[in-house]
């Protein structure tokens, strides 16, 4: 990426309920004149319950109206906007749990596909980082995870679970809200 010195800059982070110190992270590699974070539903299962479909409608409607805003300042170029949550704790879980979040966590190992799947792709089709291959129908995954989970909601025959982890969990969609 090769941007001017008066090239207009920002990041827009999304979160389930904070960004840590996201942004200061992101700024050591990339200069920005002004960043923004938006809220989304939490979608984490592994760790966490989904959140309820009240909360997950609410933020998606005020993730409507932020983007609305964040808009019109990206069209008027608008600098030195610092609009993000950074949350409780955003020290501790940037450089602490994320790191060991991702040394003990963060692995394809663990993900498992049981006899109802229908070789449909919908998860291969859906992961962001191209990580998941059908193999005789079946999905198998790669090396270069991000854990974020969208092969497992994507799978119309909940066929996807990471390890035990989500097997009783639910299931999001964004389509359903929109």
């Amino acid at each position: 990426l090769q941007l001017t010195a008066d090239t207009y800059r920002y990041i827009v982070c999304t979160c389930g309920d904070d960004t840590g110190k996201t942004a200061l992270r992101f700024r050591r590699h990339f200069k920005f004149d002004s960043a923004w974070s938006v809220r989304m539903p939490n979608t984490y299962i592994p760790m966490f319950d989904l959140d309820s479909d009240t909360v997950a409608r609410i933020k998606i409607q005020e993730a409507r109206e932020k983007i609305k805003e964040i808009a019109e300042d990206v069209n008027d170029r608008k600098k030195k906007v610092r609009d993000i949550f950074e949350g409780a704790f955003p020290f501790t879980k940037t450089y602490l749990i994320n790191y060991l979040f991702y040394k003990f966590v963060v692995t394809a190992k663990g993900f498992t596909v049981d006899n109802s799947c229908i070789s449909c792709g919908n998860c291969r089709d859906a992961c962001p980082v191209n990580n998941i291959h059908l193999v005789d129908g079946r999905p198998t995954w790669s090396d270069n995870c991000i854990h974020c989970m969208t092969c497992i909601h994507t799978c119309p025959q909940r066929s996807i679970d990471f390890k035990t982890a989500t097997k009783k969990r639910g299931r999001y969609l964004l389509k359903r809200y929109i």
